[in-house]
């Protein structure tokens, strides 16, 4: 044992850190790892590889907040070491380990894997990320234990704002409701989730980024609770909340309220009336528009879309997010889904907006861009425009040569026996109706 911390010892020292009063190579390593994960994705990876192999020794020595500790530093600093995780989620996966952690060590356990679920193909790793869709062996079933433990009744009440917040998001970004046989156990913990986080006393604790992460949540799992999206409408609909609200969280919100539409709107007891006026007004602000990026932008038009059958979206607020959007500086920042989502979303709002068209047609088929779109990217970018020329005049889009260029570009691009290949039944089926609007403009 000496041995051994004798070598830990001269790791640490190799590192620059170990050097002070402290002895224990324990505390010297994890004062290393979070001092770099402060760094966040810009932190030395050559360093976040040296740390975290020292941590796979010392494993056996950690208790349950050190290892929460170790899954939140490694979610900051963008750094997965398999191994490492795999050994941390061995350790404190069992029932009666779990029961030892606290209720804000829960939370940051829910949210560090989810968000390294999520951002998974950008993580930096030491060594491969095993096969499947964990990013380390034991993520799913550490994820279930995590959820299983915080949706208990006497864990529950115990949660603060954020440590609710979290668990709710943790599931989303986890894809937990996407498994078909445990189905019924996440709705149950949403139900319960849901209850707890309407509580009267608890409402206006909430932070904005936390009620912005619930409802995004929401929309991601496809799970609407009409009582508490009413009493979430209420809340993020006051005017001294709504004004508090950064642009990616006003983004998020109305994205998640978009993508639970089709839930919502068959039951008038939803928070629709209560939420999206405000949230409209609030959008069309010329210092708000200015502020959003363009993934936000992209989201907010998309969501306008999803909304247009059970709101009166005004054409203003529209005109002024698409002027926004398409300014020559904004559209080359524009990922790939966003111009895609944005396209369509005009193409289902009836929007030709002067040059906005051609300008979005004219970026989606640059040729850098081309291959980097996505199956379903594709397919909405042509949906969009055979939309467009469902509600507007025909001759009125395609007046100009190039815009009929721009849309056989795309159909060479769809017609690639790769690309054919990758399609799947649904979007097939929307790219036949598609086409067969755009006959005209191809053969022309």
């Amino acid at each position: 044992m000496e041995g051994k911390l004798a070598c830990r010892g001269h790791k640490l020292s190799h590192l620059g850190v170990g050097d002070g009063p402290d002895p224990s190579p324990l505390l010297a390593a994890f004062k290393a790892v979070r001092d770099l994960s402060t760094q966040g994705g810009d932190g030395n990876q050559r360093q976040w590889a040296e740390l975290t192999t020292v941590l796979v020794e010392l494993v056996d020595e950690m208790g349950p907040s050190e290892i929460a500790n170790v899954f939140c530093y490694c979610r900051r600093g963008q750094f997965v070491h398999p191994v490492l995780l795999s050994r941390l989620a061995a350790s404190i996966t069992p029932e009666v380990n779990i029961r030892r952690l606290k209720c804000h060590h829960l939370s940051m356990l829910m949210h560090s894997l989810g968000v390294l679920f999520r951002d998974k193909l950008l993580l930096r790793t030491e060594g491969p990320l095993p096969k499947g869709q964990e990013v380390f062996p034991g993520q799913e079933a550490l994820a279930w234990s995590l959820l299983r433990e915080s949706i208990k009744p006497d864990r529950l009440c115990r949660f603060d704002e954020q440590g609710l917040s979290n668990v709710v998001y943790g599931i989303a970004l986890l894809g937990l409701h996407r498994n078909t046989s445990l189905q019924p156990e996440v709705e149950f913990a949403n139900d319960s989730l849901s209850r707890e986080v309407c509580r009267d006393q608890r409402m206006n604790k909430f932070n904005c980024q936390d009620l912005s992460n619930i409802v995004y949540a929401w929309g991601l799992m496809g799970y609407a609770d009409l009582t508490g999206l009413e009493v979430l409408g209420l809340e993020i609909s006051r005017p001294q909340r709504l004004q508090s609200f950064s642009e990616q969280q006003i983004a998020n919100i109305i994205w998640g309220c978009a993508s639970l539409e089709s839930v919502v709107h068959p039951n008038p007891k939803s928070s629709r009336s209560i939420v999206f006026p405000a949230f409209f007004e609030e959008i069309a602000k010329s210092q708000r528009l200015k502020r959003f990026n363009e993934q936000g932008l992209s989201m907010v038009m998309w969501s306008f879309a999803r909304l247009m059958s059970s709101h009166e979206i005004p054409p203003s607020v529209c005109d002024c997010v698409v002027k926004e959007l398409t300014r020559a500086d904004r559209l080359k920042k524009c990922r790939e889904q966003g111009i895609a989502n944005t396209v369509w979303a005009m193409g289902k709002l009836g929007l030709l907006n002067g040059g906005a068209v051609e300008a979005l047609l004219l970026e989606a088929t640059q040729a850098a861009r081309m291959p980097k779109y996505k199956p379903q990217e594709l397919a909405n970018l042509v949906l969009g425009v055979a939309h467009l020329c469902d509600v507007v005049d025909y001759q009125q889009l395609f007046q100009s040569k190039k815009n009929s260029k721009l849309v056989a570009d795309l159909a060479i691009e769809v017609n690639r026996p790769e690309r054919l290949s990758a399609f799947n039944n649904q979007e097939v089926g929307y790219l036949c109706w598609a086409f067969k609007r755009l006959q005209r403009v191809i053969s022309s």
